[in-house]
């Protein structure tokens, strides 16, 4: 599995597509409009946008219609950028789940006056709808102006229920000072039912004084799920570096990893609370690494990783052995004894890890937002060959770390003694038919990969004794990926006049 810098490249992948009624108009940016806004006020509801790839300075508003704005290209070339001061982006008009942005770089927005008097939502601005925000990087939002400051990336408010999955959510900042609450993500109920999804985002580096990744504060009735998420190295100068819940917020927080976030002495860096009306229900989550604490009490936790210990069904106090902390790859190296150490049967356990791999695997599913694959075998024996003399069928084996300028072993078994064998060598796994039965296992050929073909003597006498092995280097210029590989022995005693191995795909690392 890769770091998370692979998290731009997976955004795609990662949500399902929302897909536009068969009789929806697509309206196409630039080719059809000229901006994005533009767009917006020529659609209606059930629509489509298409963004080519590039930089619109523009104030995105949704104007209540359930459009699908999706770039074409994705956010690493697809940005909007705040124009002028206020979000980038806003749903203010009872937009639901069928309203999407989708791919996109949100970025230098600066919030407008939320219903207390202050200054939300500089990314993303909800007030009382529920759209569906998915793949983007909502990044660099900062709000500067004013006492009041909340959600520089993204700030939901009132009765809403919108879904906040897959996107980054990164080096936002509402400032550090007193009043300023959620540099991420900010949810306010209003007294009202606030409800959002907040699945599989990776939420980094945001600053604020209060919930440095997700602030959450007075929802009456269902709570917000937070599912799935890497949440690492956000800051706080008060409580929960990563999460913080304020008075009457009690979230559903599940197989998330939360570290490197930090708050003051005596504060939790990792999920700080205000008061017994403030109980989440954390499961299935890392909550270790973070400064100076980890969890405040009136949570209520259950199978997760504390760091120092905490009370509860199925917890642990174990170095969760992170791939590399130091760099930010929190994923969970094979040595981990997290993996397959969580309660599969808990609420609102996601599909997916952070990044898109399927859980569950193995026993039960992982404690934290990765679930751990192994990695693939170095070689893959497929296939079948065809038989020499005496109706035996030779063997083609291999071991060693393929690596580019490493050396591994050949093993070519059961062919004719005294026989002689070659290599060919091709891209892709293959069953091409040759005649007399037998197959090419590899294709298209690419004998270059070991040069030209070279021949090979093979020991031993009669049909099915023969073998050899012999080492086979790897160019230093391989790129990794993967390379098919079959034996063919040479043997006069059948009509083909040669037997053939099985393939084996050869992993290069």
């Amino acid at each position: 599995m890769s770091t998370l810098l692979r998290l731009g490249s997976v955004l795609l992948i990662l949500a399902p597509a929302v897909v536009p009624p068969a009789s929806a108009a697509t309206i196409n940016v630039p080719l059809d409009q000229p901006s994005i806004q533009a767009a917006m006020n020529a659609v209606n509801s059930g629509d489509e946008i298409l963004v080519s790839p590039g930089t619109y300075l523009e104030n995105i508003d949704f104007l209540g219609k359930n459009v699908v704005l999706r770039s074409l290209s994705g956010p690493a070339v697809t940005e909007i950028r705040a124009a002028t001061s206020g979000p980038v982006v806003r749903f203010v008009s009872g937009e639901h789940l069928a309203a999407v942005v989708d791919g996109f770089t949100i970025t230098n927005g600066s919030g407008t006056t939320d219903p207390w008097g202050g200054l939300s939502g500089g990314g993303i601005y909800i007030y009382q709808s529920s759209p569906t925000v998915q793949n983007n990087r909502i990044v660099a939002n900062n709000i500067t102006g004013g006492t009041y400051r909340r959600g520089a990336g993204i700030s939901i408010w009132g009765k809403s229920s919108p879904t906040i999955q897959a996107n980054e959510i990164a080096y936002n900042s509402v400032g550090t000072d007193g009043g300023n609450d959620g540099g991420g993500i900010f949810l306010r109920g209003l007294d009202l039912e606030i409800a959002p999804l907040i699945l599989s985002n990776t939420i980094h580096h945001n600053t604020a004084f209060w919930g440095g990744g997700i602030y959450c504060n007075r929802s009456i009735g269902k709570q917000p799920t937070i599912a799935g998420n890497m949440i690492y190295a956000n800051s706080v100068t008060n409580k929960g570096g990563g999460i913080a819940c304020n008075v009457s917020a009690s979230p559903v927080i599940v197989s998330c990893t939360i570290s490197k976030n930090s708050a003051p002495s005596g504060f939790a860096g990792g999920i700080g609370t205000y008061n017994s009306t403030s109980k989440p229900v954390v499961v299935n989550c890392i909550v270790y690494g973070n400064a100076a604490t980890q969890i405040e009490s009136y949570a209520q936790v259950s199978y997760s990783d504390v760091q120092g210990g905490y009370s509860g069904t199925g917890n642990v106090s174990v170095d969760p052995q992170f791939v590399d902390a130091g760099n930010d790859d929190l994923h969970l190296a094979q040595s981990s004894l997290l993996i397959d150490a969580g309660n599969s049967g808990a609420p609102y356990v996601p599909a997916l890890d952070f990044e898109g791999d399927p859980r569950i695997h193995g026993a039960s599913i992982d404690i934290g937002a990765d679930e751990f694959l192994p990695p693939p075998p170095p070689f893959i024996s497929y296939g079948q060959g065809c038989p020499g003399t005496g109706g035996i069928i030779p063997t083609l084996s291999m071991d060693g770390i393929p690596l580019p300028g490493s050396t591994v072993t050949v093993h070519v078994k059961d062919g004719v003694g005294g026989g002689t064998a070659f290599i060919f060598a091709g891209l892709y796994q293959a069953a091409v038919p040759m005649g007399y039965d037998c197959l090419l296992n590899v294709w298209p050929l690419s004998p270059g990969f070991v040069g030209p073909v070279p021949l090979f003597p093979i020991g031993g006498t009669g049909p099915g004794n023969g073998s050899i092995s012999f080492p086979g280097a790897i160019p230093v210029t391989t790129s990794p990926g993967s390379i098919a590989l079959q034996a063919f022995v040479l043997d006069a005693g059948v009509s083909a006049g040669f037997s053939n191995t099985n393939g084996v795909e050869m992993l290069i690392q």
